[in-house]
């Protein structure tokens, strides 16, 4: 590891007029700054080589399986991008490929023959094409953002902004 400077030296010295209120529910943890740890303690936060090499053997067995058809995404194995690995994927992804090729190519040859201007089909055919990708993508994110927020939601509420009341 390179060197680092020590801990944290400078306070923040908050104004005197500041005030914080916090929801009975909120809790508030104090995160030291990357400075304030041991190299050690920095290196014990990567995966080591073995861990690594472990992790990648588990994710290729479970990409032989799904290609052997013994396992399937509902049984609970995969992780985001994993199923990118499947020849499954990798077959409707060249087939996806291939018609938007071909595609491309017709229209290209009909604005060649022709000589009208093909720019906004074309836009609108890639538009339509990517659509489906774009749906998953923001399926995906919400999903992300319910795992992430998972056995929290019991005592939240949502925030209400009121109004400041003048004498």
């Amino acid at each position: 590891m390179s060197s680092r400077q020590g801990p944290t030296q400078a306070k923040y010295i908050a104004p005197k007029q500041t005030k914080i209120r916090f929801s009975k529910y909120d809790q508030v943890r104090s995160i030291p700054h990357v400075n304030d740890f041991s190299d050690r303690q920095i290196e014990e936060c990567y995966y080591g080589r073995e861990e690594l090499r472990a992790i990648r053997k588990n994710c290729a067995e479970i990409v032989s399986d799904v290609n052997k058809g013994l396992a399937s995404g509902g049984d609970g194995l995969f992780l985001r991008g994993l199923d990118q690995q499947t020849i499954e994927y990798h077959r409707s992804q060249d087939a996806i490929s291939r018609n938007l090729y071909d595609a491309v190519r017709r229209m290209q040859r009909y604005q060649k023959l022709t000589g009208r201007d093909v720019s906004e089909k074309m836009a609108e055919l890639l538009h339509k094409i990517s659509a489906p990708a774009v749906s998953a993508a923001q399926v995906a994110a919400i999903s992300d953002l319910f795992s992430a927020f998972k056995g929290t939601w019991t005592n939240r509420a949502v925030p209400v902004m009121r109004e400041k009341r003048t004498k």
